[in-house]
């Protein structure tokens, strides 16, 4: 549970709409390792690669805000950061 953050981006030209889900969660994991990216909380940690699921679809967001008619050039495209 918590917060999360959806966006939606449409073309205005009628249109199949996708989803591109990420989920924000943590696994109840102790981290023991020591490099600088690693979870500062205790028996909280990322094991199951959402982190970069997250930053992929992120990315593509991002994508689209620069060139909006290279990613999605009808329909719609929801980013969806579930947590």
């Amino acid at each position: 549970g918590g917060t999360g953050v959806v966006a939606t981006y449409d073309s205005g030209v009628p249109g199949t709409h996708v989803c591109f889900r990420a989920e924000l969660d943590a696994l109840p994991i102790a981290e023991p390792n020591t490099f600088g990216h690693r979870s500062v909380h205790a028996l909280i940690s990322h094991k199951c690669g959402h982190d970069g699921h997250a930053t992929i679809v992120l990315g593509l967001a991002a994508r689209l805000a620069r060139a909006p008619g290279e990613v999605v050039r009808k329909g719609r495209g929801t980013f969806l950061f579930q947590p």
